[in-house]
């Protein structure tokens, strides 16, 4: 909007298809406008952006939701004699037993709480240019240059440490005049993620050498509507590197919800710039799908579709099938995931699968 200034926010925003659109339309908008594909509706001021024929279903929640806060205005405000005493706040039995150094009863390693946050503002001042604040920055401490090249040490460590860049297409021209015919025939013959697009810089967490291990799983909450995924990223050691969780309207089937999720763990993983992967998955049928090159004339056949396209562009990206018992952390992480917002990302354990983490690494 000229006058006002305003512009949309296109990381904010998600585009949502119809399981009637081609595969082709679908990635051939996505990379006209810049937006990222959703896999449900999601909400607007509160409400279902879509309904479906599950009414009654999809406004019980809200009507719950609301009769919930009466009751706890009830207990809050009404009772204990008009408020004149106070009870006693109880706190989680997980919180209170966890280790200091892991975040229990509050605590945080200081010195790396502060190099992280030092590290997240130093990205936002080298991907977010434009923003007020870094402006601000650059005119006093990197004029004539990036935030890479200013003199602040502390969170430029933390940056260099993960930064790496993104080829969105090779230059052809720029190549032959710095490297052989044979180095730039192997060159370009490295797959590319974003095809077409700019350079540009992501972040890669992992600098260890071997592969990353995902457990994957989802959740069906049929008196919600919903369907919630956890993804849990953990090292050879068993530790925690990142996790995320979400949910999203719409009870499907669970191999079509197993295979959604799966979906959503691949562009997860390539989005954070990690290159060896494996992702685990307790649903047998789901994992045996995606490897065979059988084609299904479904929606579930299209989910598939996207997670082998994906898998061949990442050869080191592999996906395998893992018993249920196995599976513990992401099943636990996808219960809870109710609990958060869609989608949640965690950089430090969540406390509802702190103690299966702590105990894996035990």
């Amino acid at each position: 909007m000229r006058a006002s200034g305003q512009v949309i926010n296109l990381q904010k925003s998600k585009v949502y298809y119809s399981r009637n659109t081609p595969l082709s339309i679908c990635e051939a908008i996505n990379n006209i406008i810049g937006v990222t594909e959703c896999m449900g509706t999601g909400k607007y001021l509160g409400l279902p952006s879509m309904i479906g024929r599950k009414k009654k279903a999809i406004f019980n929640n809200i009507k719950d939701r609301i009769w919930r806060k009466i009751n706890h205005w009830s207990g809050k405000y009404l009772s204990k004699a008009g408020n004149a005493c106070h009870g006693i706040h109880w706190l989680n039995w997980e919180k209170v037993s966890m280790r200091k150094e892991h975040g229990g009863m509050g605590f945080r390693h200081l010195h790396s709480f502060n190099l992280a946050m030092l590290g997240k503002q130093g990205w936002k001042f080298l991907t977010n240019q434009d923003a007020i604040l870094t402006r601000i920055f650059k005119a006093k401490y990197f004029p004539r240059g990036d935030f890479l090249g200013a003199y602040i040490h502390a969170s430029q460590a933390v940056v260099k440490g993960g930064l790496r860049w993104c080829i969105g297409t090779w230059n052809h021209e720029l190549l032959s005049s710095l490297f052989s015919p044979s180095d730039v025939s192997a060159i370009t013959a490295i797959p590319l993620t974003h095809l077409h697009e700019r350079d540009s810089i992501t972040w890669n967490l992992s600098r260890k050498v071997g592969f990353l291990k995902g457990n994957v799983d989802v959740a069906i909450f049929k008196e919600d509507n919903k369907v919630g995924f956890g993804i849990c990223l953990r090292d050879a050691n068993g530790s925690l590197i990142k996790a995320k969780s979400g949910w999203f309207y719409g009870v499907a089937p669970s191999h079509e919800a197993e295979a959604t999720t799966l979906l959503e763990s691949i562009r997860w993983v390539c989005d954070q710039g990690y290159t060896h992967v494996i992702l685990e998955s307790d649903s047998k049928q789901v994992v045996e799908d995606i490897l065979n090159s059988n084609i299904y004339y479904s929606e579930y056949g299209h989910t598939l579709h996207r997670c082998r396209s994906l898998l061949n562009s990442h050869p080191n990206l592999l996906v395998r099938f893992i018993r249920r018992q196995a599976n513990h952390v992401a099943h636990s992480l996808a219960r809870a995931s109710r609990h958060y917002a869609s989608s949640h990302v965690f950089d430090f354990i969540p406390t509802c699968i702190a103690p299966l983490i702590l105990n894996d690494i035990s």
